[in-house]
């Protein structure tokens, strides 16, 4: 087991629908879009829920149509990304000047 990995829970689509207050046609929409993902066997885990969050966030608060919260979760995405990759390159620079 990779102990870097978080423990998650894994729901049915059920559970996720009541989780997020989504109707199963909604869900399949985010997953169409590539805003969620689910696993082979139709299960979601946490993470899912909190990305329907916020792609429910963007949609609303912006008035965005779900292209563009796919687009903009996934510069998100890339944005922490890129913010771990820099923390971890000065961690290691800072140990070389140590």
């Amino acid at each position: 087991m990779d102990t870097n990995q978080p423990l998650t829970a894994s729901l049915t689509l059920l559970e996720f629908c009541q989780a997020t207050r989504l109707e199963r046609r909604e869900v399949h929409e985010l997953i169409g879009f590539g805003i969620i993902e689910v696993t082979a066997d139709e299960h979601f885990d946490s993470e899912q829920v909190v990305r329907c969050i916020k792609a429910r966030r963007l949609q609303h608060d912006l008035e965005l149509d779900l292209h563009s919260v796919a687009l903009v979760l996934d510069l998100l995405d890339q944005n922490r990304h890129m913010q771990r990759r820099l923390q971890h390159l000065e961690q290691l620079i800072q140990r070389l000047h140590n």
